[in-house]
């Protein structure tokens, strides 16, 4: 990408400018234009999230935003090779047109896809002006991109320079092709014990079985489990189920199904059985080098609880990802005590909400404000005790 001067201000303007095109830019419109360089850098060895993969983005557009105004923003070095590649949505908010991530809150992660490892990424002043002609491009007021990993495969995410912390960030365990020696690094003798006894207690119900869904018929199964598990489960913490909605259930459906036959789906589904019963469902999002968990979901009967079913079925999981030769399993974003049993690493992630108009950077201002509230509380104990408690005093009223 060519060297440009360092970028006015975002707010300097009541609306996007067209500025002149800084380099090697450029702006594809809908997911049929962007299919070909899309899949052509995931297969090029492109480091990005399962949540950036072209099936997983495409399942959900799909399913939930078939009108959606996708495009798909490209950046190239001084020597023409692609070193980053954007998704974004157009959507409207507030009377603003936004340019958001795709996947809401169903995506963990929302990294750009970076390509060729060797080269430079553009500098701070570059990026900015890079992405203020995209934004003049599309016609946007602001970027809002959430949970944007700092890093992804140990390569610096730069657009993390434009953000500020997310409410929350994620987990992930690192894996070695020995399952043993990941359990020994990741988990304390205390906790592989505990999941010991906790497997052996769960075998009174039925015999322990596990397994991937690999049949269109397992997949119907284990996805009908876990709507049930989950809607039980957010009707008794007072919470909307956001997997209730008929588009977010054909989304499910079709990432898990579509390429199945050729044992790649976007999304893999795992079961934990004892028994007849389905004791507990792991939902992740999927790409050649991680599986990253979407969703987990149990029994809710007390004699199925008390043996933690789920805790045991990310274990199996884990276990299944070494011996695949899978690198790295995150549980995603949000504080729960079972990702600090599974996970030793912490991905930090940021929000950024870049204005490129005066109105934009009003939305902006009022994003990044409600970004740090959220991670106010949901770092105080005691204030996200009294949110559950609200929560279910609402769910038994």
């Amino acid at each position: 990408m060519s060297s440009v001067a360092a970028a006015p201000s975002p707010a300097s303007a009541s609306a996007p400018e067209r500025a002149e095109r800084p380099g090697r830019v450029e702006v594809l419109s809908g997911l049929a234009a962007a299919e070909r360089i899309w899949r052509a850098a995931e297969a090029g060895g492109a480091e990005y999230s399962p949540y950036q993969r072209f099936d997983w983005v495409a399942a959900f557009v799909a399913a939930v935003t078939p009108g959606a105004d996708i495009r798909l923003a490209a950046i190239s070095d001084r020597n023409d090779r692609p070193v980053l590649l954007l998704p974004l949505a157009i959507e409207r908010e507030a009377g603003l047109r936004i340019g958001t991530t795709i996947g809401g809150k169903h995506a963990n992660f929302n990294a750009p896809l970076l390509l060729a490892p060797g080269a430079a990424m553009p500098a701070a002043p570059e990026l900015l002006a890079a992405l203020r002609w995209i934004a003049a491009e599309i016609g946007i007021d602001a970027f809002a991109l959430a949970s944007v990993p700092r890093s992804w495969a140990d390569i610096p995410n730069p657009l993390a320079r434009f953000g500020t912390a997310s409410p929350s960030d994620a987990f992930q365990v690192r894996l070695e092709a020995d399952p043993e020696a990941t359990a020994r690094r990741s988990m304390t003798n205390e906790a592989r014990k505990r999941l010991r006894n906790k497997e052996r207690g769960l075998a009174k119900l039925g015999a322990v079985g596990f397994f991937q869904a690999r049949t269109d018929a397992e997949v119907e199964q284990l996805l009908a489990a876990f709507f049930r598990q989950k809607e039980e489960r957010f009707r008794e913490l007072g919470i909307p189920d956001p997997f209730a909605p008929d588009e977010v259930r054909a989304f499910l459906r079709k990432a898990a199904l579509d390429r199945l036959p050729e044992g790649c789906p976007a999304l893999e589904l795992y079961g934990l059985t004892a028994g007849d019963r389905v004791a507990a469902v792991l939902g992740g999002a999927a790409d050649p080098k991680r599986l990253s968990g979407m969703f987990i979901s149990f029994e809710a009967c007390k004699e199925a609880t008390k043996y933690s079913p789920g805790d045991i079925l990310v274990s199996r999981v884990i276990r299944e990802q070494c011996l695949r030769g899978r690198t790295v399993f995150d549980l995603g974003v949000g504080e729960a005590r079972y990702k600090h049993t599974f996970c030793d690493e912490t991905v930090e992630l940021v929000d950024v909400f870049l204005p490129v108009s005066t109105r934009g950077s009003l939305y902006a201002l009022a994003r990044r404000g409600l970004a740090g509230l959220k991670r106010r509380v949901k770092q105080n104990p005691r204030a996200m005790a009294l949110v559950a408690r609200l929560r279910r005093a609402k769910a038994a009223a």
